[in-house]
């Protein structure tokens, strides 16, 4: 079992850890159901037609990602004849 799948397990909270590609592919399968959802709904209303959708699900739902996601790498900005480093 790779090491990254008891990561992903727990970044996504699943019930059950993930013990083989099946899993993985099943989690893959869920997620994907779940964004073709949100961009079939993806309007500037909330919606309730199907489950309770807030407007915009898709930028709801990158909101998570932005937060758990890796930090994007630092910029160089120059400064006087200085190059420095920053975070954006």
């Amino acid at each position: 079992m790779p090491a990254v799948w008891d990561e992903v397990s727990n970044l996504f909270k699943l019930c059950k850890k993930i013990e083989n590609e099946g899993d993985v592919d099943n989690l893959y399968a869920h997620i994907m159901n779940g964004f073709a959802y949100e961009a079939m709904t993806d309007y500037p209303d909330a919606a309730n037609f199907l489950n309770p959708m807030p407007a915009w699900p898709v930028n709801a739902s990158c909101e998570f990602f932005v937060k758990v996601g890796p930090k994007p790498p630092a910029s160089e900005t120059t400064v006087g004849d200085e190059t420095v480093l920053t975070d954006r």
